[in-house]
């Protein structure tokens, strides 16, 4: 029994997985149970009173450490936990730091801090995969183009796209909103209020192109011929300069 949780504490952080840590603390639970079914004159003796300390020391303090062994603990997680316990854990190469470490860092004495950290190390990692699936819609998001009237190449934006994309632009400043509102946030603070300009900006932008583009989908047929643009000369050739302009704009709009 004494051997096997030697054994135990002299495996590195590396090494160890959760099915292990898991698997020493059923083993644990069967030692504790066997303590209790030893005859009442051993329960006096000090070698036992030690292995019973030992034994409920290491059932108190595992489920702490599997809560650590989570994919969602990072650096700066294992940085504040060395912090609140001033112990010093070798983190940063889990190959020297070891499970002896752990039991000696008192983990049981700041438990609630570390189920806090733990905790919020759970909801960080569910705000990095929402700022990565942003991130992925966005960096493969595109416009389409379409023609107009007798024109011979696209000089408009599609107007289904840019439905959907206004949709899923709405959608996302709403999401970025709610997680700069979390406590959680700390870690990805300027990432997502980055993307909150960014995002403003872009749906100031996209809402001015379109009504301009509504607006000259509107004068381009009047303006382009027939008895309009013949008795309103002034503003045909106004028009003439804002349309070269507008195909300009669209062009590099379609190559990029």
């Amino acid at each position: 029994m004494i051997k096997e949780i030697n054994n135990f504490k002299e495996k590195s952080w590396m090494e160890v997985s959760k099915d292990d840590l898991l698997t020493m603390e059923e083993s644990a639970a069967k030692y504790a149970d066997n303590c209790l079914r030893l005859p009442r004159d051993l329960k006096e003796w000090k070698a036992y009173k030690d292995l019973k300390s030992r034994i409920d020391n290491l059932r108190d303090v595992l489920p702490i450490v599997i809560d650590l062994k989570k994919p969602s603990i990072q650096q700066r997680h294992w940085e504040k936990i060395s912090e609140i316990t001033g112990a010093k854990l070798n983190y940063e190469n889990p190959d020297n730091l070891f499970i002896e470490d752990l039991m000696a860092a008192n983990l049981l004495n700041f438990q609630e801090d570390i189920i806090d950290i733990c905790e919020s190390a759970d909801k960080q990692m569910k705000i990095r995969a929402q700022l990565d699936e942003i991130t992925q819609y966005w960096d493969g998001a595109y416009f389409e183009f379409a023609v107009w009237g007798k024109r011979d190449r696209p000089c408009m934006l599609n107007g289904l796209v840019v439905s959907t994309v206004i949709e899923r632009l709405e959608e996302d400043q709403m999401t970025l909103a709610t997680l700069n509102a979390q406590r959680h946030v700390a870690p990805f603070k300027v990432e997502v209020e980055t993307k909150i300009r960014i995002f403003a900006e872009v749906n100031d932008t996209l809402d001015l192109w379109v009504k301009v583009q509504k607006l000259w989908t509107s004068l381009e047929p009047v303006f382009t011929g027939g008895d309009i643009a013949r008795q309103m000369p002034l503003q045909a050739k106004q028009f003439q300069g804002i349309d070269k302009y507008w195909i300009k704009i669209m062009d590099k709009a379609v190559e990029t």
